[in-house]
């Protein structure tokens, strides 16, 4: 009979310790596309020589490259104050993803979110980003 009463509250304990460390995994893996997306801009990562547009597009496919799961991940790369792209600036990288929950029995509908500025290393080349670009090809 005890058994019983306190098998849901061991399972429940169990669940919530492996939605928790899924959910804290899935945030560092945020944190991590944005400090690459960062490092990327801040040394004007350009391989192809391309144009501002499409050297943007490359800085975030090549962040996206790096993430463990960037299915549904969106990066938006800016500058903190518009045509400031000079040695010393700040760049602003916001990288957002939805949060997919591992077990079935716990329903959490949430955006992960991680933001970060970098100090530009080299003058920027890359345009900002209009908007939001999404990770999926």
């Amino acid at each position: 009979m005890e058994f019983a009463v306190i098998l849901p509250v061991l399972v429940s304990v169990l669940f919530g310790i492996i939605e928790f460390s899924s959910a804290y995994s899935q945030k560092v893996d945020i944190r991590h596309g944005a400090r690459e997306t960062g490092r990327l801009a801040a040394v004007n990562y350009d391989p192809l020589d391309e144009a501002p547009a499409a050297q943007t597009a490359t800085i975030v496919a090549a962040a996206c490259a790096r993430m463990d799961d960037a299915t549904t991940a969106e990066i938006q790369l800016t500058l903190e104050t518009a045509g400031e792209d000079d040695v010393g600036d700040i760049a602003v990288v916001e990288v957002r993803r939805a949060y997919s929950a591992m077990t079935p029995f716990i329903e959490i509908s949430s955006t992960l979110i991680s933001d970060i500025d970098v100090r530009l290393e080299r003058p920027a080349t890359w345009s900002p980003s209009a908007g939001w670009i999404s990770c999926s090809p």
